[in-house]
């Protein structure tokens, strides 16, 4: 994976974070990314859920 998609990765994580804190929604960001980079759609979403879930 290159430095670029990485950034990328990166950027979109903290973008993710920042609108799951304030309204929800995160996934809406994260996951077209991490497609975008070549994940493949089941990676993507373990990861994304993985990623953006949090005990109630």
């Amino acid at each position: 994976m290159s430095l670029f998609n990485e950034m990328l990765i990166f950027m979109a994580a903290v973008a993710a974070g920042f609108i799951n804190a304030m309204a929800g929604g995160g996934t809406l960001v994260s996951f077209p990314v991490l497609l975008a980079v070549g994940i493949s759609p089941v990676v993507a979403n373990v990861t994304n859920t993985v990623a953006l879930y949090q005990e109630q």
